[in-house]
């Protein structure tokens, strides 16, 4: 339907070139936005599509909370009569139900059109997978723990991706791109403890690449490729993924990381130890990250980027002072720039996910801290009174501003 209306588009185009009424980088930027236009049509299209395979005409919320809940309580039986019936008895059996199971719900999937066959397929795809992953390790027979854990990791992670792409379902490729991302931090942690710090900088900066890709110089080849519109498609589920998955690999950094480091360099020591991304070069990068966003968000507010305001100046300032206060916990950083990439993109689960995440840290680093319980409270007390000052200095300085324009 949308091939037409873009044939006729470059059709035009090319007729006013003709008659020299356009330039040639005018008509290539005409066209590419017409081609934008078509796949932002098709991003809607297919979204409406998901929409009303999923909906359930005049039917109440709870009801339709019962027919998923039914579906999920089905496959359970469905498994607890597998295992109850002897089958999984040999890895081959296992990894055949499970290959069944993925078949099954991939191709049912296609054409449901109700709740209830919409979550058996889902539970249907995540059993399957399981089935498989422990077939498929069972059947390496492998007597070394480390070997057998790298392949379920491997495959689960592949497993994954492949049906993050096969899979037409916006709630799975969320949960998967969350899975994957933590299946790809236990591989890196299974293997070399030293490497897995890499990954949250990588994770941040796909995270950003996947949000706002016009950060980056080589946005323009991200989004020609194969890979950029699949996920401009899919914004909200892989982003929204992608930064749960960055979240919960940034908890357990924080409460699980530190020990493991220790401990791997008091029994192994060797040349990768410098690979060890301390939590303040985390930081850095994190907050150079958000400096970056937050001068991409003043750009897209203000026309004349090369001035800067007294007010833009303080809150610069405020932000630098902030990353060099947390220094020793890069998870504020990062919950701050998703907390602004939501005010940003005006979208409400990135703003709840990492007000949530915050005040987890916030938490950890208040009853981490030795000192004592006055310390303690002055060091909650003097930034939330430093935000509060920068406030009345903002308004001061608008009231100002006010008056000499009138």
């Amino acid at each position: 339907m949308n091939q037409p209306k873009t044939m006729h588009r470059h059709t035009l185009f090319a007729t006013l070139a003709e008659e020299g009424l356009l330039s040639e980088d005018e008509q290539r930027k005409l066209i590419e936005n017409a081609v934008e236009e078509v796949d932002e049509d098709q991003a809607v299209a297919s979204m409406m599509d998901d929409i009303k395979v999923n909906e359930t005409e005049d039917a109440p919320i709870y009801i339709r909370f019962l027919v998923g809940a039914s579906a999920w309580f089905a496959s359970f039986f469905f498994l607890f009569f597998f295992l109850i019936s002897g089958m999984f008895k040999s890895p081959s059996a296992l990894i055949m139900v499970g290959g069944l199971l993925l078949v099954v719900a991939v191709t049912v999937r296609r054409g449901a059109k109700g709740d209830f066959v919409t979550q058996l397929c889902l539970v249907s795809l995540l059993l399957g997978q399981i089935s498989f992953v422990i077939g498929v390790a069972w059947f390496s027979n492998t007597r070394s723990f480390r070997p057998m854990m790298n392949i379920v990791f491997v495959l689960a992670f592949a497993l994954q991706i492949a049906f993050i792409f096969i899979y037409n379902d916006r709630f799975y490729r969320g949960l998967g791109t969350t899975a994957a991302a933590c299946l790809a931090y236990a591989v890196c942690m299974n293997n070399n403890a030293h490497l897995t710090f890499l990954m949250l900088p990588a994770m941040f900066l796909l995270l950003t690449m996947v949000w706002i890709p016009a950060l980056f110089p080589w946005h323009e080849l991200w989004e020609a490729s194969l890979f950029g519109r699949f996920v401009k498609k899919n914004r909200l589920p892989i982003g929204f993924g992608l930064s749960s998955g960055f979240f919960f690999i940034m908890l357990f950094d924080t409460f699980l990381q530190h020990e493991l480091f220790s401990r791997s360099f008091r029994t192994r020591p060797d040349i990768l130890q410098h690979l060890y991304i301390a939590p303040w070069m985390m930081t850095l990068i994190l907050s150079a990250l958000w400096v970056m966003l937050c001068l991409h968000i003043r750009k897209q507010y203000k026309s004349d980027a090369t001035q800067w305001s007294l007010e833009e100046k303080l809150i610069v300032a405020g932000i630098l002072l902030f990353c060099l206060a947390s220094y020793r916990e890069p998870g504020f950083v990062g919950a701050c720039f998703v907390l602004t990439l939501g005010f940003f993109l005006k979208n409400v689960r990135l703003k709840f996910q990492a007000m949530s995440f915050l005040l987890i840290f916030v938490v950890n680093y208040y009853y981490s801290l030795k000192m004592s319980l006055f310390a303690k409270s002055m060091t909650l007390l003097l930034p939330g009174l430093l935000l509060i000052a920068l406030r009345i200095a903002l308004r001061q300085l608008e009231k100002k501003e006010e008056v000499q324009h009138a």
